[in-house]
């Protein structure tokens, strides 16, 4: 979850923090333990915020935001912050499920997709065109379920993308 302050956002992670510099668009890792030190910092171009962050065992996953459709997702490693791969364009939603990111993306036209991405190598595995009022997806054993305001679900198999039911 992140703090703020008039320049940084911060975010608590694993054994330290990152916190982001609006004004130099600068990332820095801190460690927290055994003492504070400073572990790695990275610039990071054009972007103007960091919308979320998610980690595993060996990475961060920043969705980076640029304006109202620009930005890109980063995959970047915990140790030495170099970047192991990157998808662009704005995401939303981000979700680490089952060894898999889940990102709503949308592309310069705005349409917005659901992307399942393979973490290590960063290989989107699959896409899924949602409408533009999808509020919520969560995950059961079978199905993903996307919620929208319209009051619709959709029901997607993890596996492939496909839609298996609409739902009012």
């Amino acid at each position: 979850m992140p703090t703020e302050n008039a320049n940084v956002q911060k975010y608590t992670v694993e054994g330290g923090s990152l916190s982001f510099n609006f004004d130099k668009a600068v990332l820095t890792c801190m460690e927290e333990s055994p003492l504070p030190r400073k572990k790695w910092v990275k610039k990071l171009n054009q972007v103007q915020a960091i919308g979320n962050i998610l980690e595993d065992d060996q990475r961060y996953y920043i969705s980076c935001v640029g304006d109202d459709i620009y930005g890109s997702f980063l995959a970047i490693y915990k140790d030495n912050g170099s970047t192991a791969w990157y998808i662009p364009g704005k995401s939303f939603m981000q979700v680490l499920y089952g060894g898999y990111l889940y990102l709503i993306f949308v592309n310069e036209e705005s349409e917005y997709y659901l992307i399942k991405v393979e973490c290590k190598e960063g290989k989107p595995l699959w896409h899924h065109l949602v409408e533009e009022d999808l509020y919520f997806y969560h995950f059961t054993e079978r199905h993903i379920i996307l919620h929208y305001t319209s009051g619709r679900r959709e029901l997607i198999a993890p596996s492939n993308g496909e839609s298996r039911v609409a739902f009012r």
